[in-house]
């Protein structure tokens, strides 16, 4: 089990696994470095317990592991292991959760 498996976020926060970036278009041409963006796709990897309210209640997380977010431009803290991408940022960051 690697270290980002291990991971787990503390209260709202949740770990994303920033999807790879498209090295080809869909007719088959290969895109040069310059090109490629980074897409603002990512895959839940942990979650947080939750955020804790002004009475003590902890509410509960909307996003489970394996589901797939899209998430915003600017924010979270990024961070590089091994040759993967990811992302710790707030539930309440992120943009939209893609259902299958």
């Amino acid at each position: 089990m690697s270290v980002v498996q291990r991971m787990k976020p503390l209260f709202d926060r949740v770990l994303v696994r920033r999807l790879a970036q498209q090295t080809t278009t869909s007719s088959g041409i290969i895109l040069p470095e310059k090109s490629r963006a980074e897409l603002p796709q990512g895959c839940v990897i942990s979650v947080g317990p939750g955020a804790m309210n002004d009475s003590g209640i902890i509410k509960q997380m909307s996003l489970k592991v394996n589901d797939e977010v899209i998430l915003p431009q600017y924010g979270g803290q990024e961070f590089n292991f091994g040759n993967e991408d990811f992302v710790l940022i707030r539930e309440s960051e992120i943009v939209a959760k893609i259902e299958p």
